[in-house]
Formats: C-alpha cells, structure tokens, sequence
C-alpha cells in the first residue's frame, strides 16, 4: 500500500482500529519508523568526529544484518557511545510501539464506535526475531509539554518475543485525566528487572489529547474530498497534500519522525477556509509546510515547502531524498514505498541556506509516479508558490541522483546546478545535453560509487574521448560518508558548492 492510498483507505478505516485488524504492511510501515529514527540517532552522534570514526561507522552500516535490518546501525550507536552492542543494546534499539491513536478525543461518545480512541493505547513491539537476554518488561511514563510527569504505569505481561512480535504488550493512558494539548510517552525496557544503561537507545514518542478532534476531522475530510479535482491543479494538489497528512493520522499509520497531527488537522482547516474564498490552499502559511504538488499524472508529489515572511524574489534550492531500504543489496519495505519528504526535511534541515535561498524538499522517487515528468511540473509549481528569481539548484540523492543522470535534458531546462549524491553516472551525449550546468558528484562509501564519480570526471576532462560541453563536472574528494547519512555525509561542500553557483554573498 502506497502512502497516496491513504487518501482513500481513511475514509474506511475507523479512528485508531484496533491494532490486531492491522496487516503485515502496516506493521512493516511501524517499524521502518523505528529504523529511521535509530539510524537518525545515528547521524546526529557521528556529527562532529573525526574521520577515523566515520570510516568505523560507515563500515557498520555496511555490515550484513543476519535477518535483522536493526543491527547495523545499533552496532554503529554502540560504537558511538563506547560501548558493546550486546544482546541488552540491541533489543532496547529495537523494541518499537504503536502509538493508537496519535490525538486521543476523550469526547467521543460510546456510540461512536471508537472507544479506543478515548485513551491512548501503546502497543509495544519487536519488529524482528532476536534471542531476549531476559525476562522483559516495560516502565512508561506520560510527560506533558511543561515537562512534569501526568501517568505512568508498568507493562509486565504479554512480552514473551512471540507476544512482542504480534505486540501484545499494551500499555493504556486514560485520556479523561489528561488536558488537551501535546505529550511525550517515554519507554524503559527493562531486562530481568534493571532498567536501561545510560548509553542504551531509549523509546519516545509525542502523542496529542484534542476533544473534539474526530468530529473535526470528519468535517474536513468531507469538505476537502468535495473539492478533488474541481480546482486548478495546483491548488488540488496542495489541499490533497494536507487531506493526506490527516487521513495518515486518522488511518493509524505511522508517521515520520514525530508526530504533528493537530497542526496537520488546523492546515487542512485553513487550506479549506482559504479554497472558500478562491485563494490558494497555501496563502497566509509560513515556515515549512508539509503539502504536494502537481506531478501531471494522477497522484501528487509529496513535499514540504517553506513559505517565507517576505516577498524578496531568492533562488530556490530542492532536496530530493532517497528511497527506503534495508541495505545496499536491493532489500527494501514493501511499504513504506517511498521516503516522504517530512522525512527528509527533519533529516537534512535547511543546510544554513535558508536565510538566503527558498528551500523545498520532495519525497523520493516512487513506481507511481514517473519522475521526469513530475519534477518539472513540482519545480513550476514552486516557482509559482514561492518568490524565486529564477535560479533552481537541485540537490538529489541516490535514485534521484540515478534517474536524472538520464534526464540530461529535464535537468538542463529546469535548474542551473544539481548536486548528485551516491550516484549518477553520464555518457558523452548526456553531458552536451546539460548545457552550461555545473554539476557537483558527492561519492559516498558504498560499494563502487567513488569508481562512478571518478569516471564522470574523467569523461568531462575528454580523458575517455572528446566530449563538447560547455558546463563544469566537479567533485569532492573521497572520504567516509556513511550510506545512510545521504548528503548530511557532504554537507558543507554542497553548501559550498551551492553558494558559489548562486554567488551567494558571505554572511
């Protein structure tokens, strides 16, 4: 199941279905959040250190992971904290919840057939077989954004590993006591009754209490359906963008990072209020607003674009991220299908280019929807959007790099410069149909990526044969840059690189 398909599936799908109804797909969905979030963890601690410590790290990742795409990144934590990654660390990077529902409405009436929407039920799971160094359980408490403690509770049955694999460990907040605003649910996982070393991973999710949120949420869904293709396509685009954030939370499928749900419920509101008045979905937002955009095909192209305070016209930068998978052998989660660009936004940031550039990112690409068409027609949207001069710089990673590598021309027409990480690779003719673009190749420590680098530099030198082009192929030296950090692996020579393409003045 495609993310887009939840468009659909939330109008099925009552609030926070009970867990057990979930299929394999959706679980497989839960635990790739869990595997981001560690390999996330990763990449913040390696920032900072020295290469000898990013060549270790880059090493792990590479590892093979016996059944267990978890254990690589929890051997490169472990590294990073100067510790064995033994059965204790691994499980405890590892052990995942569910978190149903992610805005829990005390206000529901029991007709409403939803009273497990009423509390918040945390289902904890262990997305893989693992031998379990002890008997588990679990302290878990409730935090509230002043940071004092509301609940807490123990969870001591149900967590035997066949009962942690079909997450039959339940732990239940009862909403009636809570305020409505935003918490953090914090996990121990306890082994033989001694709680996690300070160095061990520890769980944590943001959850929401919001009393009225369903009927809300029921109202919008409605009225953003009724507009669905009876709008221009940009605009179509950008309020199914918000609809799709809403039914993700509605349906109980994970979310990227963290959750935002109430926010994602007030845009879809404002996106409404706005077509009311036959104005833009996006008018009057500002900061980095997750949506999609127009990709000429049946499906938008999911983004997160930020909307700055003023008008002054600024060249636009694109992010595209790379798609989900296990390693570099071709394992990949059937679902997700894609990375979404919330994903990549948290992960990438800005690059401290946003004071002086537009910034957008954009979801990996995906089998639904054909890339070369749908960039071009995501660049003119933004550009619409967006205040721009102009000038598009393009920053993409691994099947981005890989497919517009075979789109010379697409790229020539819609961007000056284009960063290529991980991949990418060009042919004499694709050169001369870039035409005046400079193009930066970033290698990163995967199995015969610097060799690709190396060979694009030589065929633009004329080393392989005369090659007429009039743009420049640059490279940044090889160095260790771990697979999974994608271009956070290079990231002061893109900012480098972008900045001198831009002519961009110091700050």
């Amino acid at each position: 199941m495609g993310q887009s398909q939840l468009l659909a599936l939330g109008t099925a799908l009552i609030l926070g279905a009970a867990l057990p109804a979930q299929g394999p797909l959706y679980r497989e969905r839960w635990a790739d959040l869990h595997l981001e979030l560690l390999r996330e963890r990763v990449l913040r601690e390696s920032m900072g250190r020295d290469a000898a410590t990013w060549t270790k790290v880059a090493e792990l990742l590479l590892e093979q992971d016996q059944g267990v795409p978890f254990r690589p990144a929890a051997k490169a934590l472990a590294f990073l904290r100067g510790v064995e990654c033994d059965g204790a660390f691994l499980l405890r990077a590892m052990v995942s919840a569910f978190v149903l529902p992610e805005v829990v409405d005390p206000a529901l009436a029991s007709e409403d057939n939803a009273q497990d929407c009423r509390s918040l039920n945390l289902s904890l799971s262990l997305p893989y077989s693992m031998p379990l160094p002890g008997k588990v359980t679990f302290d878990v408490d409730v935090i509230a954004e002043q940071g004092e403690r509301v609940f807490a509770g123990k969870v001591e049955s149900d967590t035997s590993l066949d009962d942690l694999r079909m997450a039959r460990a339940v732990f239940h907040a009862p909403g009636e006591s809570l305020p409505d605003g935003a918490y953090q649910v914090r996990v121990a996982t306890c082994i033989d009754g001694n709680p996690p070393r300070p160095q061990d991973y520890r769980l944590e999710h943001r959850f929401y209490v919001l009393r009225g949120y369903k009927a809300r949420a029921d109202a919008a869904r409605t009225k953003a359906q009724q507009y669905a293709g009876k709008i221009g396509e940009t605009a179509d685009a950008v309020l199914q963008g918000f609809l799709l954030e809403v039914n993700r939370a509605y349906a109980g499928a994970a979310f990227d990072g963290s959750s935002d749900a109430v926010t994602d419920l007030l845009r879809l509101e404002h996106g409404i209020a706005n077509q009311a008045d036959d104005k833009g979905p996006w008018i009057g937002l500002q900061g980095d607003i997750p949506l999609a955009l127009p990709t000429g095909g049946a499906l938008p192209m999911g983004a997160v674009v930020r909307f700055p305070e003023g008008k002054e016209l600024r060249p636009l930068v694109v992010f595209v991220g790379a798609s989900p998978a296990y390693d570099l052998t071709g394992r990949r989660p059937t679902e997700p299908a894609y990375r979404t660009a919330r994903w990549l936004a948290r992960k990438l940031g800005d690059f401290g280019l946003g004071s002086q550039c537009n910034v957008a990112w954009l979801q990996s690409p995906a089998s639904s929807i054909q890339f070369q068409t749908a960039l071009p027609k995501a660049l003119l949207a933004l550009r619409q959007m967006l205040p721009t001069d102009g000038r598009v710089v393009l920053v993409l990673e691994y099947e981005a790099a890989s497919l517009a590598s075979y789109a010379a021309e697409m790229l020539s027409q819609n961007a000056m410069a284009v960063v290529l990480v991980g991949a990418g690779a060009f042919t004499a003719n694709s050169l001369r149909q870039l035409g005046p673009m400079r193009v930066l190749g970033v290698p990163m420590s995967t199995p015969g990526n610097e060799l690709v680098v190396q060979r694009n530099v030589d065929l633009a030198a004329g080393k392989l044969g005369k090659v007429e082009w009039d743009g420049r192929y640059e490279a940044v030296a090889a160095a260790p840059r771990p697979w999974t950090f994608g271009a956070m692996a290079a990231r002061a020579e893109i900012v480098r690189f972008v900045r001198d393409v831009l002519q961009l003045p110091a700050k």
